[in-house]
């Protein structure tokens, strides 16, 4: 064959699989006048009632940013319109517009290794498309990420065919973003299962540029170790449920710099979701970050994600809806240690709003509940080192004024030695510490204590008690005037009476 009669035979046999794709596109997708878009419901999008968070978590919460999406057109007819009609309008296409491009084939050596290559390109109008020829080995991972141009008038797709241009998956988010931020990837992952030749397809769905250039990473690994890949897109994203407000964790690794892993989770309508706590712990050699999204689209089928906060971890605060969360490595191509994929534990979970703190015992060395003239408190020995361990609940209260548990909320814990504060010594009247609850509401503070004075004393039977008051308080950590107050004892020495 001549070289233009192969990329003829390519073009039709893509043809027929663009006319498959789009008759199925047209029973769910809206038919979309070409200065058309859709609004964006900016409710989803008032963040005016977040607070300042101070933590490493980035939080895109502008609420007067001008928020761009530009609409996917596929180039489609209506929905009866004839098949004939779409081959009429296919045919117009030129074949000039398939452009072959090739790349660099993966190099076997034994162990782990990863072929990457970065493709520019450039697609002038609707309807134009690159096509990438690879050949994969079974068993081999391929992964790659298209870069858009950053115009939210422009909206291109990345699809994988096998050699034969049978769909074997795609990735086709609505081109969405604010003024100051980028639309996210398109990225697709596929498992080759046997040795097969692949063509990777960047096609502009919508709009062109001669001038703004698109940019196709791609990877292939050869050791993978990830039992739920490929979730490559959002719509495949791994659900995390918050059982009983417990935390969510999840283990896992980034196979390559171009490795995205999706999850969901659901905020809801209740003060035990006030925020959401993040930890991202990553033992790899390698970086990663986190990413959320809202998906602001209201097509069922065809995503628009908006990103609205990125980091490595902290508490945000999220209104009620589904999110779109990933982990994705922020290594360039080259600098990505294939031979240390390391693994990240990814955490997430509910923070309750704290509106009552109750405590409801204290623990220390040889606790017991005695009757001083000061009223009947527990009583802790003192030892070196000394400590006391306050337990209790956090709670809200909802709108019926009923008090419920306040999940996963973080407390300081504050004791103060009232013998030491009499004498005006403030360096060893005070100590602190920290601690947060559980699902339950539960929490345990475990708050070191200083040497008392055992200024006071009291005579129990056959012996004199010297000791010391201690208050101890319990606030909220985001409103300190949220608190829940008890005294207790240090008891600094007994001396016994004689007969």
């Amino acid at each position: 064959m001549q070289k233009k009669e192969i990329f003829v035979f390519i073009l039709v046999l893509l043809a027929c699989n663009l006319i498959c794709m789009k008759a199925e596109a047209a029973e769910f997708r809206e038919i979309i006048d070409e200065n058309k878009s859709i609004n964006i419901n900016e409710d989803i999008l008032d963040n005016s009632d977040e607070k300042e968070i101070n933590n490493d978590f980035a939080i895109d919460n502008s609420a007067d940013v001008i928020i761009e999406e530009a609409v996917k057109k596929h180039n489609e007819d209506n929905v009866d319109e004839s098949t004939k009609e779409k081959n009429e309008d296919l045919e117009n296409n030129s074949v000039d517009n398939v452009v072959i491009e090739d790349i660099p084939q993966i190099e076997r050596t034994t162990g782990p290794t990863m072929l990457y290559a970065s493709q520019i390109g450039y697609l002038p109008q609707t309807g134009q498309y690159s096509l990438y020829p690879l050949d994969l080995k079974g068993g081999d991972y391929l992964q790659a990420r298209l870069t858009p141009p950053n115009d939210y008038e422009i909206d291109y797709d990345l699809r994988l065919y096998d050699s034969s241009f049978n769909l074997l998956t795609y990735s086709d988010y609505i081109t969405t973003m604010r003024e100051d931020s980028r639309t996210v990837e398109e990225s697709i992952g596929y498992i080759a299962d046997r040795d097969m030749g692949v063509y990777i397809l960047v096609i502009s769905e919508f709009g062109g540029s001669l001038d703004k250039s698109f940019c196709l990473d791609i990877a292939v690994t050869t050791n993978l170790k990830d039992g739920m890949e490929s979730d490559e897109v959002a719509s495949g994203a791994a659900e995390l449920k918050f059982d009983n407000y417990a935390t969510a964790s999840i283990s896992r690794n980034l196979n390559s710099p171009l490795d995205n892993d999706w999850y969901t989770f659901i905020v809801e309508d209740t003060p035990a979701f006030d925020r959401m706590r993040l930890y991202l712990d990553n033992s790899s050699s390698n970086n990663a970050k986190v990413e959320i999204y809202k998906n602001v689209s209201q097509n069922s089928r065809h995503y628009g994600l908006l990103k609205v906060g990125e980091g490595n971890g902290g508490e945000l605060n999220l209104k009620l809806g589904k999110y779109y969360l990933r982990v994705i490595s922020t290594n360039s191509l080259d600098s990505f240690n294939i031979y240390n994929i390391g693994s990240y534990k990814l955490s997430i979970e509910p923070v309750g709003r704290v509106d009552l703190i109750e405590i409801t015992y204290i623990d220390g060395y040889n606790r017991a509940f005695v009757n001083y003239p000061e009223g009947g408190h527990a009583r802790i020995d003192e030892i070196d080192p000394s400590y006391v361990t306050v337990t209790g609940v956090t709670y809200y209260i909802d709108q019926y004024g009923v008090k419920k548990v306040a999940p996963n909320a973080k407390v300081n814990g504050l004791v103060t030695n009232n013998a030491w504060m009499s004498i005006d010594r403030q360096d060893m009247a005070y100590t602190n510490g920290h601690a947060a609850s559980n699902n339950t509401g539960l929490f345990r503070a475990t708050i070191p204590l200083l040497s008392g004075i055992g200024a006071s004393s009291n005579i129990q039977n056959v012996s004199v008690h010297y000791y010391d008051v201690l208050d101890v308080k319990i606030s909220s950590a985001d409103d300190l005037d949220v608190f829940g107050m008890e005294r207790f004892y240090l008891l600094k020495r007994t001396s016994y009476i004689p007969h």
